[in-house]
């Protein structure tokens, strides 16, 4: 189980430290020792490693210390906390529970996911937490002057145990009929190599530092295979760590058929498709009901479902009518298309392609299909038609506040607000907002929809919306050099803004929303002001120690790197329609209210502490990454009376004053998307100038050599593009380091184009391509 620190919290050891108390060692704690017991795994990935040790005593806690690049202080798994008057640092981080009397404590278990890509040193602590204590209640006691240091209660490092932290992107798919879009998805990853099948073997295509790639100038109706391989560039060496390969086999064959299934007069149900291209066919299946599980094994029931293929209707058919469905039956009724093998096309085979669709002929509540949203929190719910109804009633719960802002339960009641007739199989249910009698707003909305025939009316299906701002019509992201600026069009009743970085490709237009839907992005903080970091002299800062010049009161580590604070101060919440995701490292420092107003008031601040340089903030965005931004518009009544100042700092100096930002109560309404999102690519790197093709020579069993006239000054590496078409689309058939590329397996007596891009690589180690070449052809031999 994983755990933090308990105890002395950091602000009370702050405060110790800070009040110039000096520590009194104790008595060392030997060295533990740990063995790796087993480690786990799944596909190709180790997922977690579990850890051995001697049995923990009551009182003892074991920390566990992650690292890479043979630097303890740069954990993975925790952090040190250091004493500015004598430098002892002590660890917080993962540790196991104490240890007992009544049971053993021999095994901790630490998770892949926790850890960045490559080679880690696992090293443990011992601490002797009742040791610690029993200090503080002497000290609190009176018995001792001095009060206990942490650091002085742990063990030296254990024996060192090295382990190789792995990673494996998860890869879905978007078809096409000439274009496959990858999605890949390993959160740790800077980018990811992706490679297609040619022949036998496999082709680097592209790099990409982002999470979707689309490969287009693709023949419909023709395989192709993949390997999407993950990569990690350390921040702090620049070495690259790969993952394990992903592969994945796909065809540009088939297309969604849209199946609907409805209920007409006489029980009968009438189905209807869209064809699918190069189908022969289709079959038509229809439920025999299915038996249910009568007994379990192995924890495997015996229940199962079967079908009867009703009719094979031919390639131009879209329609079929079922006219001996009876009623009080629940049918499902599947469609398949069948897509035969081309023979023209190498590898290809049969493909099914099936959907299915459900009808109830008994009458009850309405069994709902789809429910969806649009941006101000209406909810559209579409159902199967009941069979043999009148209609259906909708209503309302309609609540009643008492003036205290209570509801009052005797007035509150459901209303019928509507009827729909027989035929209804959609309705709209609205949001609304209703403002309580204490000032606080009621959001949400309940309705229920039931069928009638007669005076029977079924139980009732329940609705719940929730009503919502709307859309943020706009969001604009650019690279200004030092960071992005995410600009966005104001929203009507808002209140405040917050913006959202994701990877790129994260975020998918929604119809129904009419834009692009918020999607748990990093919500990005504005370090207002921030400026390239400045550090600290730290001879003279430790020469003014205990002086009226001093700036802190404790003297400076003098083997270490200190920095004042390089911005004013930070923020989340915007009030107008712009900031700055600034891509410095953010050191923050320490300070502490020295002046206030009449009413108590801070009014000026100090600095207590300065921030070394292991332990700056690393928030913003990476260079060479693309991202897309979003915002989130906020309703919310401004909130005057908690409002505490904040301090503002003059970077690079220990200058401050107070500042009051806008503050809000809890919101009562938010935007749900973006109609548009702003999309950047924040690289340093220059693009390349273009490659020139010098020759493309047809060669001996039905090859094509290109020849690339020189080398294209910043480029790594060139990609080559081939098409049947000088207009049409160019399929990406490969890189080269070299100025020459063999392209195999062409056609006899056929005339291909082909294009090249020059490429560089930007500081996340992903693609940065120049314009296309100019086109060259070759008829084969």
């Amino acid at each position: 189980m994983k755990k933090y620190a308990k105890g002395l919290t950091l602000g009370a050891i702050a405060f110790a430290m800070a009040a110039g108390i000096h520590f009194q060692a104790d008595a060392a704690v030997a060295a533990p020792n740990i063995s790796l017991k087993e480690q786990t795994g799944s596909s190709q990935s180790v997922t977690s490693w579990t850890f051995r040790y001697a049995d923990l005593q009551p009182g003892q806690t074991l920390y566990f210390n992650v690292y890479g690049n043979n630097d303890p202080k740069k954990s993975e798994t925790g952090r040190w906390a250091k004493d500015s008057d004598n430098g002892k640092e002590s660890f917080y981080g993962y540790h196991n529970d104490e240890g007992s009397a009544s049971a053993k404590d021999t095994e901790y278990t630490i998770g892949n996911g926790d850890l960045k890509p490559g080679r880690k040193t696992v090293v443990a602590y011992l601490f002797d937490e009742k040791g610690y204590d029993a200090a503080w209640d002497a000290y609190y006691a009176g018995t001792i002057s001095a009060v206990p240091q942490r650091a002085d209660y742990f063990s030296p490092a254990s024996n060192a145990i090295s382990i190789d932290v792995t990673m494996e992107a998860y890869v879905s798919t978007s078809i096409k009929k000439k274009s496959i879009t990858l999605d890949m998805s390993e959160n740790r990853a800077t980018g990811y190599q992706i490679y297609r099948k040619v022949g036998k073997k496999f082709k680097k295509i592209a790099t990409v530092a982002g999470d979707v790639y689309k490969d287009t100038g693709l023949d419909a109706n023709t395989w192709y295979t993949y390997k999407v391989r993950p990569y990690y560039k350390d921040p702090d060496t620049g070495a690259i760590v790969y993952g394990k390969d992903t592969t994945l086999k796909r065809i540009t064959k088939g297309a969604s058929m849209k199946l609907k299934a409805e209920i007409k007069k006489n029980k009968k149900v009438k189905l209807s498709w869209k064809k699918v291209k190069g189908a022969s066919g289709y079959e038509i299946y229809r439920s025999n009901g299915g038996s249910d599980t009568t007994e379990i094994s192995e924890g495997r029931g015996n229940s199962y479902g079967s079908y009867t293929l009703l009719k094979t209707l031919g390639k131009k058919k879209k329609k079929f009518t079922d006219k001996k469905a009876q009623a009080n039956e629940k049918y499902t009724y599947i469609v398949r298309a069948i897509l035969p093998k081309d023979k023209k096309v190498k590898d290809d085979s049969d493909i099914i392609i099936e959907e299915n669709a459900c009808v109830d002929l008994a009458f009850g509540m309405p069994t709902f299909t789809s429910t969806y949203n649009n941006a101000y929190g209406d909810e559209t719910a579409e159902w199967r038609k009941v069979y043999g109804v009148d209609g259906y009633i909708i209503k309302k719960y309609v609540e009643v506040y008492n003036a205290d802002g209570t509801r009052n339960d005797d007035k509150s009641d459901w209303v019928e607000i509507g009827r729909l007739g027989k035929n209804a199989t959609k309705y709209t249910f609205k949001a609304e907002m209703v403002k309580r009698g204490d000032g606080t707003y009621d959001t949400s909305t309940e309705y229920r929809i039931c069928a009638y025939k007669g005076n029977t009316v079924s139980q009732p299906r329940t609705v719940e919306t929730k009503k919502s701002l709307g859309l943020v019509g706009s969001v604009s992201a650019r690279n200004v050099g030092n960071g992005v600026q995410v600009s966005w069009s104001p929203v009507s009743g808002a209140a405040y803004y917050q913006v959202y970085r994701v990877r790129a490709g994260s975020l998918v237009k929604d119809k129904d929303l009419g834009g692009y839907a918020n999607n748990y992005g990093e919500m990005v903080t504005e370090y207002v002001g921030a400026q390239a970091p400045v550090a600290v002299n730290v001879a003279a800062v430790n020469a003014a120690v205990g002086t009226e010049n001093a700036v802190i009161d404790h003297k400076l580590d003098t083997s270490k790197t200190y920095y004042y604070r390089n911005y004013q101060y930070a923020r989340d919440q915007f009030t107008g329609t712009s900031m700055i995701d600034y891509t410095y490292d953010m050191y923050p420092g320490g300070y502490y209210e020295s002046a206030w107003d009449a009413n108590g008031k801070p009014t000026a601040f100090k600095t207590s502490y300065f921030t070394e340089s292991e332990d700056a903030i690393q928030d913003g965005p990476e260079d060479g990454v693309s991202y897309q931004y979003y915002v989130i518009a906020y309703a919310a009544d401004a909130d005057t009376e908690t409002v505490p100042p904040t301090p503002s700092f003059v970077p690079g100096t220990t200058k401050a004053s107070a500042v009051t930002l806008p503050s809000f109560k809890e919101y009562n309404q938010r935007t749900l998307g973006c109609k548009t999102v702003g999309s950047v690519n924040f690289a340093s790197t220059a693009k390349t100038g273009k490659a020139v093709i010098k020759s493309v020579k047809a060669g001996a069993k039905k090859t094509a050599v290109i020849k690339i006239k020189k080398k294209v000054s910043g480029a790594s590496e060139y990609k080559i593009y081939r098409s049947t078409k000088k207009k049409g689309k160019y399929l990406c058939v490969g890189t080269t380091k070299k100025l020459t590329f063999k392209d195999k397996g062409l056609t006899a007596g056929k005339t291909y184009y082909y294009k090249v891009k020059a490429v560089a690589k930007n500081a996340s180690n992903a693609d940065v391509d120049s314009a296309f070449s100019k086109v060259k052809s070759v008829r084969i031999r």
